[in-house]
């Protein structure tokens, strides 16, 4: 009788270990959605920054069918996907290494004002970003949205 209740109480209790693992993967794979979807939005608020800018341009420049000009500014909304399959899995990089190669790679487009808000938003990733940068996994997630809008 003791021996059937100790197996109960283990059974019991390995349920609710069981109960209590799956708990907290769930609200660890919570926080990490979380986590990849605000930094999902810092980089869309910096690349309005400059894509705003091009969009101006653009229209100024849409009386031109083709030019030099327009073909730059609409450049400024086109992403490049990489389909390259590496040989080994790539370290990851912090967003804000991200965030200043693409403010750099459009910087004619901004102005102090919004050189500013970049700063903010390097500033804001840098404070979220405790583990080491996921630019990996936004990159993959901006890669399969891409995809999708492109089917």
């Amino acid at each position: 009788n003791n021996n059937e209740n100790n197996n109960k109480e283990e059974e019991i209790n390995a349920h609710k270990k069981t109960l209590k693992d799956v708990a907290a993967w769930l609200v660890i794979n919570s926080m990490n959605s979380e986590r990849i979807q605000y930094n999902m939005l810092q980089i869309q608020d910096a690349s309005d920054l400059w894509r705003r800018e091009a969009f101006k341009r653009v229209l100024k420049d849409s009386h031109l069918l083709i030019s030099d000009d327009l073909n730059k500014n609409l450049k400024v909304f086109a992403e490049e996907i990489d389909t390259s399959i590496k040989p080994n899995v790539p370290e990851p990089s912090l967003l804000t290494t991200l965030v200043e190669r693409k403010s750099n790679e459009f910087i004619d487009y901004l102005d102090s004002d919004s050189l500013k808000i970049i700063k903010e938003i390097k500033e804001r990733l840098e404070a979220s970003d405790v583990t080491g940068g996921f630019s990996n996994d936004l990159e993959a997630e901006q890669q399969r949205e891409q995809e999708q809008e492109q089917e």
